[in-house]
């Protein structure tokens, strides 16, 4: 398997202190900038939020990997998203 499916799966409040702490782009009212091929999910009770591997973020404009970071971190964990 290679790395297309590999996601995230955690709390919505760790993927936005994630967004904080690596200072990810926002619009004119506040709200981060994602962008890629796949939007993430956020669970019924919106507490929870599952984002594929072709979600990306933006940093000084610069697209990157949203999914691999926050596999990175100490959040959540890394789940296959088919």
């Amino acid at each position: 398997m290679g790395t297309e499916n590999l996601g995230w799966f955690g709390n919505v409040d760790q993927l936005l202190h994630f967004l904080r702490t690596v200072q990810a782009d926002r619009d004119s009212d506040g709200r981060f900038l994602l962008g890629g091929t796949d939007r993430p999910a956020v669970g019924l009770g919106g507490f929870d939020v599952v984002v594929p591997a072709g979600t990306t973020y933006f940093v000084n404009g610069q697209a990157v990997g949203l999914a691999s970071n926050l596999r990175g971190t100490s959040y959540g964990m890394g789940v296959v998203v088919i």
